[in-house]
């Protein structure tokens, strides 16, 4: 049963199977390409993540297959998971490649279809909301915030259309607002982007990072830079993620400022040293 003090991750679910190759132009021939896959997309993994650090969570998976949705219930056992708009079908799958230096190539993009946007969840007063507002979600997520009107919403803005997102999720007065820039974006400038994109969505924090750069984070009481411990092996797939993850049980457990920034910091470290809890 959703409480008020459940954490309610709402999102697509991909299988994503990441690549790796030394470079994105892929000019060695015969070069080897290191592959993982990773039961996604970010809402799927930032419930996984608080589910196996004991937070009451719930996934609710927006246009699934039945196959996304038996695939969740083995991966994380005992998570409360939800569905809006189920059709049957296999696992959605999406495909990326990833360089070294972090940045990616999809292959097959974590697109879903846009669903039916009828099937709503019903309201829950006063729980806890993180939502992906991917491009292809976007009008349908709108209209349930609309209708659920959350006190407590954390939205995932992903790497596009930040400008535009933003200015229709200010009404909401978001609680947080996290954004992905490109891994070439200057450190140095990554406070005052976060303090740009707060004004913007009308948020009481915003989180922005850019792969192994870091990111900051913007508040009532100023700006925090971090830039959590650097992958050596293996991928950062999912990292962006853990930040959630680490962001969203800082502000349930009433972090701030440079506490909260550090709970998102320790989240992405941990996630690099172990992944996702099988």
């Amino acid at each position: 049963m959703i409480g008020d003090q459940t954490i309610v991750c709402a999102g697509t679910l991909s299988a994503i199977t990441c690549y790796r190759v030394a470079s994105l132009l892929l000019d060695g021939y015969g070069e080897h390409a290191e592959a993982m896959t990773l039961l996604g997309n970010d809402a799927v993994i930032v419930a996984r993540l608080l589910h196996a650090a004991r937070e009451p969570v719930s996934c609710l998976l927006i246009g699934p297959t039945d196959g996304d949705e038996r695939a969740l219930g083995d991966a994380a056992p005992g998570l409360e998971v939800r569905t809006a708009g189920r059709r049957s079908g296999p696992v959605t799958r999406s495909a990326t490649l990833e360089a070294t230096d972090g940045r990616r190539y999809w292959l097959l993009p974590p697109a879903p279809p846009t669903p039916d946007p009828s099937p709503l969840p019903p309201p829950v007063a006063g729980a806890w909301v993180y939502v992906d507002l991917y491009d292809e979600l976007e009008d349908t997520v709108i209209a349930w915030l609309a209708r659920w009107a959350p006190s407590r919403l954390v939205v995932n803005l992903s790497g596009s259309r930040h400008s535009a997102k933003s200015a229709r999720l200010a009404p909401f007065h978001p609680l947080l607002i996290q954004a992905s820039l490109p891994h070439t974006y200057p450190a140095a400038a990554l406070e005052g982007a976060a303090r740009k994109l707060r004004s913007a969505a009308s948020a009481s924090y915003t989180l922005v990072s850019a792969g192994p750069g870091g990111f900051a984070l913007a508040g009532p009481a100023g700006s925090w830079q971090r830039r959590p411990q650097q992958i050596v092996t293996g991928t950062a797939l999912g990292s962006g993620a853990a930040l959630s993850a680490g962001a969203v049980a800082g502000l349930a457990h009433g972090a701030d400022g440079a506490d909260l920034a550090d709970a998102a910091a320790d989240s992405v470290a941990a996630y690099l040293g172990a992944g996702v809890p099988s």
